[in-house]
């Protein structure tokens, strides 16, 4: 009966939350190492009414009106972290004072600027078994140089269900565009916890038990938080207990005792188990009573009918924890490759986690026809000093009709010298090394387009000092396209015209496989190139280079271009201040005025007309590991 009031008390304050269609927001939002809170950032909060519609589909049609966003509006990063910190609130219900479960939900802003700069709010999601609670909150857009910094935000989650398993999730907004990607943990952060019990205020305190959570690190830690009794039953002391659900292994369960430091003004405690292997755990916590009812005494006890008598104290058990151990030696990139019309292949290659510093990789493509076993190229890949990107790009070009394998080893720079190594993992006696991760993909055809259908493969490097760098891949030599014109559009400026341009030609007789433009001396802003590949016979009737087979034969057609993404450049003021006002440097390049080329909004059209007429591509595989 008492268990089924608290869930009364809890449901009716979630009732009352759900009838207004908007609120004014209680998000608390700081600066990331500042304690002062920020005004005005948040300006509504809507409540479950509002965003369970949402959460059904993830259609941003069912977004509250206040909150409409477009298909245009792209999602962002999920936030860089997320934690946890709980609490216990004393409520009033039916005139009798409750001890319940709560806590503070606290994250991190994305970890790109572009992401802080887009986002619009916040998805916050805690769900059970029986109901999903959710909120969302929205922010005023007009402040982009507030969003742009790391901020750190808390909401708190008053009366949690007591002893409830709950999953709480927080998105970014713009969040997923549909359910299925919603679902993927790369959208969202997530913790899971159990709630701790509630109680009727001042009495039994054998009856409570604390809140819990738990977060898996990908090296085989797990970390558990334990919420701290009220401080006048002054339960201290916790045995946490790790069980491995394997009954095969006579070391199953570990034990560490926690107890809460002197004068600690801290809601939780922390615990730590290192070392753990792959399997599915569940955690154990036990209230200690230091008394053990020895001569009658206890701090554990509760009211009887005569009165207050020792009882044992109040325990809590987590939800499965699976642990997937992720350590250096045992990391293998994700990856993926794109077949290009003009015989290339390129491929995508994962950046690995900071800590683990992997940033070197042995690419080796491997030819049916040449040889199954052994690399006809190979391209060591490194990792930009600092980047903040994801991925890398590598690209094989002037390939021939034929089948394909990549192969893609991880290299250890130390190699097990002298014992050091980067490749390690966890063994009977600690770190040892281990042969690095290796990924093999599955045989690619290739089949080459004609001339006509032709784009360069191509990259984009942003510098720090305000330079675009485009690399250009050269033609098959058989179609000898070898000029190109490079266009720079600036977001600020009119979109479809051309802010600067390049005429890059390839220099007779080169071996290498690319060539370099770059754009220098530019301000903070997006840009977005444009490389049009040209015909030199354009002008005369009757002979080209970009031809096509159709059924009557062979005909001219428009060259191939190609169109980048938006490319944010952010220059430091130092760099602004101290850069020198350099000539572009490429090869056989020379920049030009826009004015001399009024007609990027053409070439523009056009590409978009190809783009829907011609597949990009023959062959697309994608891997994620």
């Amino acid at each position: 009966m008492l268990i089924f009031g608290f869930v009364l008390l809890a449901s009716s304050v979630c009732t009352d939350f759900a009838i207004s269609k908007s609120h004014p927001c209680s998000l608390e939002v700081f600066q990331e190492q500042s304690a002062d809170l920020i005004e005005d950032l948040c300006l509504e909060e809507y409540n479950d009414s509002d965003c369970r519609p949402f959460l059904e589909h993830f259609s941003r049609s069912d977004l509250p009106d206040g909150f409409s966003l477009t298909d245009e509006d792209d999602s962002v990063q999920r936030p860089e972290s997320l934690d946890l910190r709980f609490l216990v609130e004393q409520d009033k219900h039916k005139g009798k004072e409750y001890i319940m479960p709560a806590a503070y939900v606290n994250w991190i802003s994305p970890f790109a600027k572009l992401s802080r700069n887009n986002t619009k709010g916040y998805l916050l999601i805690w769900e059970n078994s029986i109901e999903v609670m959710c909120r969302i909150f929205q922010f005023d857009s007009n402040k982009i140089d507030l969003l742009g910094k790391k901020l750190r935000f808390r909401y708190k989650i008053k009366n949690l269900l007591p002893r409830t398993k709950y999953q709480v999730k927080v998105y970014s907004m713009p969040p997923p565009k549909n359910l299925e990607e919603s679902q993927k943990k790369s959208t969202f952060m997530s913790i899971n916890i159990t709630s701790g019990s509630a109680i009727t205020a001042f009495t039994d305190p054998a009856s409570w038990a604390p809140s819990l959570s738990t977060r898996v690190l990908k090296e085989g830690v797990l970390e558990v938080r334990i919420g701290q009794s009220p401080p006048h039953y002054n339960l201290t002391q916790f045995k946490v207990t790790l069980i491995k659900l394997s009954y095969d292994e006579r070391d199953s369960a570990k034990e560490i005792i926690y107890e809460t430091p002197p004068n600690s003004q801290d809601s939780q405690g922390l615990v730590t188990f290192a070392n753990l292997d792959n399997g599915v755990y569940i955690i154990l916590i036990r209230v200690i009573d230091p008394f053990d009812k020895q001569d009658g005494k206890c701090l554990c006890w509760i009211t009887g009918a005569n009165g207050k008598q020792c009882n044992d104290c109040g325990s809590i058990v987590s939800n499965l924890i699976k642990v997937i151990v992720e350590v250096p030696g045992k990391w293998i990139p994700p990856w993926s490759t794109q077949v290009l019309k003009e015989g290339a292949i390129q491929v995508k290659i994962g950046h690995s986690p900071p800590h683990y510093n992997l940033t070197q990789f042995k690419v080796m493509l491997v030819k049916r026809s040449y040889d199954v076993h052994n690399a006809f190229k190979e391209i060591i890949y490194k990792a930009p000093p600092g980047s903040q990107k994801p991925e890398g790009l590598v690209s094989f070009t002037n390939l021939e009709d034929d089948e394909y394998k990549i192969k893609i080893e991880v290299i250890d720079p130390f190699d097990t010298q002298d014992g050091k190594c980067l490749c390690w993992i966890t063994g009977t006696n600690g770190q040892q090394c281990n042969s690095c991760g290796r990924v093999v993909s599955d045989w690619i055809k290739v089949t080459v387009a004609d001339p006509g259908e032709w784009t360069p493969p191509w990259s984009t490097r942003v510098l720090k000092e305000g330079a675009i760098e485009v690399t250009i891949g050269h033609s098959p030599p058989r179609f000898n396209l070898t000029q190109f014109n490079v266009y720079l559009l600036r977001r600020s400026l009119y979109e479809n015209s051309a802010f600067k341009t390049i005429s890059y030609t390839q220099p007779p007789g080169s071996q290498k496989p690319e060539g370099l433009v770059s754009f220098t001396n530019l301000d903070n802003d997006e840009y977005k190139v444009v490389i049009q590949v040209i015909d030199p016979f354009r002008s005369e009737v009757g002979k080209c280079l970009c031809w096509i087979r159709r059924r009557n034969g062979e005909r001219c057609n428009s060259c191939g271009s190609v169109v980048s993404d938006w490319i944010e450049v952010s220059v430091d003021e130092w760099d602004k201040k101290t850069r020198s006002h350099s000539t572009e440097l490429t090869n056989s390049s020379k920049s030009q005025p826009s004015k001399r080329f009024p007609g990027v909004s053409t070439v523009l059209k056009a590409i978009h007309r190809r783009w829907h007429k011609l597949p990009k591509a023959t062959h697309q595989s994608r891997h994620s590991i």
